[in-house]
Order: C-alpha cells, then structure tokens, then sequence
C-alpha cells in the first residue's frame, strides 16, 4: 500500500502474511499478485490473488492494473 504499486513474487514470510494464509485455507501460496485500487490519491482497496492450489506461475497482470485503474477513475 506504501508504494501505491502492483506486486507479483513471492509472498514475503511474516505473522501477518502467515495470517493470510490460514485465513485464506492454510497453504502458504508460491506466488501472488497484489493490485491497488487508487482513489483521489488514495488506496482504498486491494485486489489479492494467488496461485494455489495449483502452483502455476502467474501470467501477466497487465489487464487487472488497467482494470483497477479505471475502477478507481470510475470512483473518483
């Protein structure tokens, strides 16, 4: 949310990732995705996904960014 930009990697370890995780099923994903939602220069949501249960590498994201671009020009 700091940066205000997308990320595709590895999910860092920590307490609050781990929460995630058991939140989400218990399985620690191998991969994912986290797009911002920006409104008048704000964050004001997440859009979260992962590549369980399979394990495939995530495929580009360039079509959510935009998605997320114009839902957020869509609220201002």
């Amino acid at each position: 949310m700091e940066t205000r930009e997308s990320y595709k990697g590895e999910l860092p370890r920590g307490p609050w990732n781990e929460y995630l995780a058991i939140q989400l099923g218990g399985l620690f994903p191998p991969e994912v995705v986290v797009i911002p939602m920006i409104v008048n220069g704000n964050v004001v949501a997440l859009l979260y996904g992962d590549n369980l249960p399979t394990g495939k590498p995530i495929g580009p994201i360039d079509a959510l960014e935009l998605m997320m671009l114009e839902a957020g020009l869509a609220m201002e």
